[in-house]
């Protein structure tokens, strides 16, 4: 049944990026017959889970510390107490993500493995999102993605970015504090990091996708279909 599920959720993906494809269940595998635009690169990142989470950021590291400890993608912490004390001597390693419960602080990498954030306990989570829409600033050369969130939403997405307001800049921010930055975190991984310079303005969220991220338009697919019941092995 979860198999199934995946397979109309991309298939839903793709068609959101106007690609033919066929998307089965082979055994215990999904097989996907698509047409010449499909590269296995945008396919990888169209069957990720796409568990998106928007988090403030209260402390960047850049350098992997002489004590680190290899972790997970994201890792979690029930308290601050407990992720001031253990994520300082956490680094990054390739692998697949974890889930971010909701509630807890995470320590998440960009894609690149290479800066280290601590991430706070708030956060909008996917049914916190009612849209996303793909733009491209070609006077800044920027390519991101405008996030809507629900009505429901509005009062926490202010109270996230308000509490990042006329705080400092990475790397001179710290807990419990944090920094004049928000994250988008997709399957635990930062793929945007905007500083915040005035609070949400009504429902909307503009990112800019870093590199290594998904392309702008593939993200706001996978931001507008649910998110995978599980991640899974293509035939």
């Amino acid at each position: 049944a979860e198999l199934q599920q995946s397979a109309q959720i991309i298939s839903q993906r793709l068609t959101l990026l106007h690609i033919s494809a066929k998307v089965r269940v082979v055994g215990d595998h999904l097989a996907v017959t698509h047409a010449a635009a499909l590269s296995r690169h945008t396919l990888a990142q169209v069957v990720q889970v796409g568990d998106a989470q928007v988090r403030r950021i209260l402390q960047v590291q850049d350098e992997v510390p002489p004590d680190h400890t290899f972790a997970p993608r994201a890792t979690t912490f029930a308290t601050l107490a407990t992720a001031m004390r253990a994520w300082p001597h956490q680094d990054c390693r390739p692998g697949l993500p974890s889930a971010t419960p909701a509630h807890d602080y995470v320590g998440a990498c960009d894609p690149a493995d290479s800066q280290h954030f601590l991430l706070g306990s708030r956060s909008l989570v996917r049914r916190d999102f009612a849209r996303a829409v793909a733009f491209t600033d070609n006077n800044v050369g920027l390519d991101g993605v405008l996030l809507t969130v629900t009505h429901a939403a509005t009062a926490k997405a202010r109270a996230i970015t308000t509490s990042a307001l006329l705080r400092p800049s990475p790397p001179n921010c710290a807990p419990p504090t944090g920094c004049d930055e928000v994250a988008l975190t997709l399957d635990g991984v930062v793929l945007a990091q905007p500083r915040v310079i005035a609070p949400a303005p009504g429902r909307m969220l503009q990112f800019g996708v870093q590199r290594g991220s998904p392309p702008a338009h593939v993200l706001a697919a996978i931001l507008n279909t649910p998110v995978l019941p599980s991640s899974f092995t293509l035939a």
